[in-house]
């Protein structure tokens, strides 16, 4: 029986698609305290807790793949997934919350009327990282 320990470092834009409504996220993470990151595409429609759920289920069954130990001993091939966490649902709870701030940093991008401000409200939110702890 292993126990895996997965922490969320940061979730970045990587890119911003403002014809198809869309961001591609970058959620870097920590398996046993080696740097991990998964890329998805969110369409800023979609509900951010059911993306932030599907994320983490998608992180959970490749961790659970790549640790699980095919043997005859049962108890040997169950992988046991620990979100680095205080309170249930915190790790959620944040990851949502740092998708609202991305979607309130593109709505303030939107509003943007000074070509000058254009560019630099771009590259910050291109560059943007936050920080998951």
């Amino acid at each position: 029986m292993q126990a895996i320990n997965i922490r969320f470092k940061n979730l970045a834009v990587s890119k911003i698609d403002n014809g198809h409504k869309s961001l591609d996220l970058t959620f870097n993470y920590l398996v046993n305290g080696n740097p991990y990151s998964l890329t998805k595409r969110y369409v800023l429609t979609d509900g951010s807790i059911n993306f932030v759920k599907g994320v983490m289920n998608e992180i959970k069954k490749g961790v659970r793949e790549k640790f699980s130990k095919h043997s005859d001993d049962i108890i040997e091939g169950i992988v046991t997934i620990i979100f680095g966490e205080r309170e249930l649902g915190e790790t959620e709870e944040k990851l949502v919350n740092g998708i609202q701030r991305i979607k309130s940093k593109l709505n303030d991008f939107k509003r943007t009327s000074y070509s000058g401000d254009y560019l630099n409200k771009f590259n910050e939110l291109n560059s943007m990282i936050i920080d998951i702890k």
